[in-house]
């Protein structure tokens, strides 16, 4: 019995014991809880101040990357060329964005409405690279002499050289090379000290984007070329206007 008794005793004393340190180590399980929780927090603040000054520089990256190419397509649409056919410095200069235009016809009304109101006007087509300005003669009913040979007609199928002889449109950079240069003197184009004419005519009826995708077309040949002595656009309604036999 008295072993009995000093067993549950050791038992009671093994379970109060145990209930004791049980009792103990809580506050510390929580405090370790905490400290992990503090130690999750700490990491995370550490990972998010590494991280926030590496976004923050990639962005301004990417954004000064951005305003850079801006810069760089203003730069390049300030590339200007001009094809001026007479300059008289008394006349007003009058642009006429051709991009405004609804069609062809409409371009020949205003364009003649300004050289007839003694000013000159002058088509501006503009790309993503460059401005160019072109300068089409008018005559507000003057009388304008020139050869047959001096003149090309270009509509957006075909080309008319010397009144007589016709091109398809894929022969323009042909056409132009003999219309500007005459490097064998060929009689159906024009002469060393001749005008160099290129007459544009576009359907009324087609959007004006025609109109300047032939006008961009004739300019590239020619800056390909690379010649511009004694060169004028004209356009014109109906392109040739036919001999009387």
């Amino acid at each position: 019995m008295v072993l009995g008794v000093l067993a549950l005793s050791t038992s009671v004393i093994a379970s109060i014991l145990f209930i004791l340190v049980s009792l103990l180590l809580i506050p510390i399980s929580f405090e370790f809880i905490k400290q992990r929780i503090n130690i999750s927090k700490t990491i995370r603040n550490v990972i998010i101040l590494c991280i926030t000054p590496l976004a923050l520089f990639l962005y301004g990256k990417a954004l000064i990357k951005e305003v850079d190419d801006a810069f760089k397509i203003m730069n390049e649409k300030v590339a200007e060329q001009s094809f001026l056919t007479f300059r008289d410095v008394s006349k007003e200069l009058i642009e006429i964005d051709i991009d405004t235009m609804v069609n062809f016809n409409t371009l020949i009304n205003v364009a003649e409405k300004i050289n007839c109101d003694d000013k000159i006007a002058v088509v501006k087509i503009e790309t993503q690279k460059n401005i160019y300005k072109v300068q089409p003669l008018t005559f507000c009913g003057e009388i304008f002499d020139y050869k047959l040979r001096e003149i090309i007609y270009v509509n957006l199928d075909s080309i008319t050289v010397n009144y007589k002889l016709n091109y398809p449109i894929d022969s323009l950079k042909i056409v132009l090379n003999k219309h500007l240069k005459n490097p064998q003197n060929d009689n159906n184009y024009p002469l060393s000290n001749e005008k160099r004419l290129i007459s544009i005519d576009v359907d009324g009826k087609r959007d004006i984007k025609e109109t300047k995708k032939i006008l961009l077309k004739i300019i590239s040949c020619i800056n390909e070329i690379n010649s511009k002595k004694h060169l004028s656009f004209m356009f014109q309604k109906g392109g040739i206007i036919r001999e009387v036999e």
